[in-house]
């Protein structure tokens, strides 16, 4: 049996849509763009969505316009998580703020509020990126509560999460804007992309414009730079895409937790077998962007092993974040962090199993019984 880590969830309505674009001159600008920020916004519970090409432009073009705004300055210091997509620190970096590096939760892998609190009075950081990591929330309850004690800057890193809620509320709400990426292995995809979501129309505007070179139309036939910026714009076939992947979010997130549920009741037996990015917190509504697993160092199993044995078995898994920012190279000695033990162990034994809204109860099985193979039970 062969099981692909991802199947594109594409059906006849992506594929006509695609084609109506093409039958049309509006390739790269045109009507799709704005009926998918409008229909994205709606459905987070925001004022404004801005598409641009990828979850990484979204990040940076976020917190540029913040910079612009006058609500952060530069050389700012920014907490985030290190187990986390180095696109995150990055961001900070182009546009002259400094990262600092928080602590995870061991059961969430998400950034705990007790390292952020600590860090926000030891280095005078202006503003947290809460990563909501592989669909799970954030507590929420406790970062905002540290946001309003401290005035600090709130923006959520949706890029894994589109559809997880918290306390009813959809993740993309909490901070001042908040971004989403859409390739392949997250809950939607336009193929690449990503959006930009905010209730300030002064930020949506600056979003808007950036993502553009900075051109605004004077007139019907004459044009302005006003302000620094990128060719960072969607494509009309993206958003026709996304357009259509979104009318299907929710029936897509409901087969993931079902497949999810199942996926953990079948390794539930499996000894020493821990299944990572969970929360016992009730309020929260996790979408299983993946489906994260680790064995118990006890074991002594070794990752590349267990990757190994499950490749030539036909089952496609993935390691995400195998180093944590605060190791790679271009970033052991800028910015500053906690004590990252929790980031710097789970980085080092969390790989991803196979979980899409496609994947059967016969391949679950198949995929619990190879791991029971290498635990030897």
């Amino acid at each position: 049996m062969n099981i692909p880590f991802l199947k594109p969830p594409f059906g006849k309505e992506e594929k006509n849509a695609v084609l109506e674009v093409m039958s049309t001159s509006n390739l790269t600008v045109g009507p799709q763009v704005p009926q998918f920020e409008e229909a994205f916004a709606k459905y987070i519970g925001t004022d404004y969505a801005v598409a641009v090409n990828s979850g990484s432009s979204a990040l940076e073009i976020a917190l540029q316009s913040l910079i612009m705004s006058g609500k952060l300055l530069k050389g700012d210091v920014i907490i985030t998580a290190s187990y986390t997509y180095v696109g995150v620190a990055n961001a900070i970096r182009n546009v002259g703020l400094v990262p600092a590096f928080a602590e995870i939760s061991p059961t969430s892998l998400n950034i705990a509020p007790i390292s952020i609190r600590n860090m926000v009075t030891r280095y005078n950081a202006k503003g947290i990126i809460a990563v909501h990591t592989a669909g799970l929330p954030c507590d929420m309850a406790a970062i905002t509560e540290i946001v309003d004690e401290f005035g600090l800057v709130l923006i959520e890193d949706c890029a894994e999460s589109a559809g997880s809620e918290y306390g009813g509320k959809k993740v993309g709400t909490f901070g001042v804007c908040s971004i989403f990426s859409f390739t392949p292995t997250k809950p939607m995809t336009t193929c690449e992309g990503g959006m930009i979501v905010t209730n300030d129309y002064r930020l949506a505007e600056i979003q808007s414009t950036m993502r553009n070179q900075g051109i605004v139309l004077c007139s019907k036939y004459s044009k302005d730079v006003i302000m620094d910026g990128r060719s960072a714009r969607m494509d009309n076939i993206k958003a026709a895409i996304g357009i259509e992947q979104l009318k299907k979010l929710d029936s897509f997130i409901d087969a993931r937790i079902k497949n999810s549920v199942l996926m953990t009741q079948s390794l539930h037996p499996i000894s020493h077998l821990i299944t990572t990015n969970y929360s016992s917190n009730r309020v929260c509504k996790h979408v299983y962007q993946l489906f994260l697993i680790r064995f118990a160092s006890k074991t002594g199993i070794d990752r590349e092993h267990a990757l190994d044995v499950l490749a030539e078995n036909g089952v496609e898994c993935r390691v995400f974040f195998d180093k944590p920012i605060h190791k790679m190279l271009n970033y052991k000695d800028i910015g500053f962090r906690d004590n990252l033990a929790y980031t710097e162990s789970i980085s080092k034994s969390t790989f991803a199993l196979p979980m899409y809204p496609d994947l059967s109860m016969l391949e679950i099985r198949y995929i619990t019984n190879i791991l029971k193979q290498i635990v030897g039970e």
